[in-house]
């Protein structure tokens, strides 16, 4: 649903975020905006016979990351791989 927004947590910050796209089954965009910095995320979404492969990227620009680069980029990183973790749990238990 485009243009719904939610609030969550990461990394102990509380972000905002609003979906820009949504094509089931393909592709999720959203963007986010918390201390300092706006993102955009995206999640990609292809079948292959009975697997599903699973692209995510995010990229962030504001002051906070443009102050503390490595340290964002390994927040980023750090938390990509543990939401493509629980995905790939949450996906392998409920078959």
């Amino acid at each position: 649903m485009p243009n719904a927004s939610f609030v969550w947590k990461s990394g102990g910050l509380t972000i905002t975020s609003t979906i820009r796209v949504v094509e089931p089954n393909s592709l999720i965009v959203w963007t986010g905006k918390t201390f300092g910095t706006q993102a955009i995320h995206i999640w990609r979404f292809k079948q292959d016979g009975t697997a599903v492969t699973v692209e995510t990227e995010e990229s962030f620009d504001g002051w906070l990351p443009r102050f503390l680069p490595k340290m964002m980029q390994k927040t980023l990183a750090d938390a990509l791989a543990k939401w493509l973790h629980a995905l790939k749990h949450q996906a392998e238990n409920k078959v």
